[in-house]
């Protein structure tokens, strides 16, 4: 309720007008809160018989594209063995299920993504997928897709032909039948067509890394992109691609119809003290994970300097939305917004229908969390009583 008062001197005429603005009733964030998705938090020890502790984490994925998904598929691992694994996101009680699927080779998984029934997983330099049926437990062989383990070099080209230098991420693009690639060590954002398995340069270019937005395609410049998402395939078909720079600190928009480029986010400044503030001059140092729940509402969990949280920028303005507080190693936490702790987040993802909810993979706390920000509708109604003595 606001209320507010007009005070005038000398004549006041027998009839007066008052303007009262009313913004526009939107949707406000009611209340946040953390759960345990899968795993069991702060127990590193892998128990692949029972899913109950997934080990140190790596990545993770949806294996639908519905604003609800109801299984999470990750891979981990402890000193000795690696594992592909899966688990259902509405009940972590019934423990995680591992699976073996063989012919991997190095286990230094740098992205994953579920498209028509298989799973893409990235190792930095190749591609591979493997089948994936109802989410059930299968064994099977990894097939190469695209690129060359151990041979880093940025060429275009089909299957094995291609090569990658550095892949850190990659998002399905479902519309067009393809992966978008962030080729850190090359700048570039690389796409994977998953109908000949054809990888093409299609942002940035590999002979300056320096980032220039303002610009198509391959006539912009990335500095190292790191992490990737884009907006909701329900709400505008993956309308907007955002990518978060190391190099920059910086976000970039990435327009998917002709691939302009924009700075989104972030100032590019190394700050302990920002972690709120205008979008564009706030800093953002070590973004590890960045996911967009609405078509204009980006979230990205941040680990350096010392304050792993999460963020939400939305209009003109970062806010910390939850874990500013950082936990000291063993010591990560659920509750209510202000008592959720995070130690060492390492991916994010977001799924949404009345609620919002953002998995948080936690590396060293051996767990998948979900966030969860409830919304309520406002409302606006407006009286205005005058009086003239």
């Amino acid at each position: 309720t606001v209320s507010h008062t007009m005070t005038a001197t000398g004549t006041i005429p027998s009839t007066a007008s008052v303007a009262l603005v009313i913004p526009s009733p939107s949707r406000l964030s009611r209340e946040t809160y953390s759960t345990n998705a899968a795993g069991t938090l702060n127990s590193c020890t892998p128990e692949f018989a029972s899913g109950t502790s997934l080990g140190f984490l790596w990545q993770m994925a949806f294996t639908n594209v519905t604003n609800n998904p109801t299984h999470i598929w990750f891979n981990t691992r402890d000193t000795t063995r690696w594992r592909i694994g899966f688990a259902n996101a509405s009940n972590p009680a019934a423990g995680a299920t591992f699976i073996m699927i063989s012919g991997i080779g190095d286990p230094d998984v740098t992205g994953m993504t579920s498209v028509n029934g298989y799973m893409y997983i990235a190792q930095r330099f190749s591609i591979a997928r493997f089948a994936v049926l109802d989410n059930s437990a299968t064994t099977g062989s990894f097939q190469l897709a695209a690129g060359v383990n151990s041979q880093e070099s940025p060429v275009d080209g089909t299957s094995a032909t291609a090569r990658y230098n550095d892949i850190k991420a990659f998002v399905t693009m479902f519309s067009s039948n393809e992966i978008w690639v962030l080729d850190f060590g090359a700048c570039t954002v690389r796409s994977l067509s998953l109908t000949d398995h054809s990888t093409t340069t299609i942002v940035g270019t590999t002979s300056d890394c320096q980032f220039a937005p303002v610009a198509f395609g391959t006539s912009a410049k990335l500095h190292q992109p790191y992490r990737v998402a884009t907006s909701p395939v329900t709400a505008d078909n993956q309308a907007s691609i955002y990518v978060y720079m190391v190099g920059a600190k910086k976000v970039a928009h990435i327009r998917r119809s002709d691939r302009f480029v924009m700075h989104f986010a972030c100032s590019g400044v190394t700050s302990s003290t920002d972690i709120a503030g205008p979008i564009l001059t706030t800093g953002c140092s070590a973004v590890e994970g960045i996911a967009v729940a609405r078509v204009d509402i980006v979230y990205w969990v941040m680990y350096y300097p010392g304050i792993p949280a999460l963020y939400r920028a939305h209009g003109s303005y970062i806010t910390a939305l939850a874990g500013i507080n950082r936990a000291s190693a063993g010591s990560s936490s659920n509750g209510a917004r202000d008592q959720i702790r995070i130690y060492t987040p390492n991916q994010l993802l977001a799924a949404y229908n009345d609620e919002t909810k953002l998995y948080i993979m936690e590396q060293d706390g051996c767990t998948i969390r979900a966030v969860v920000v409830k919304h309520r509708n406002a409302t606006s109604t407006a009286s205005v009583t005058a009086s003239r003595t």
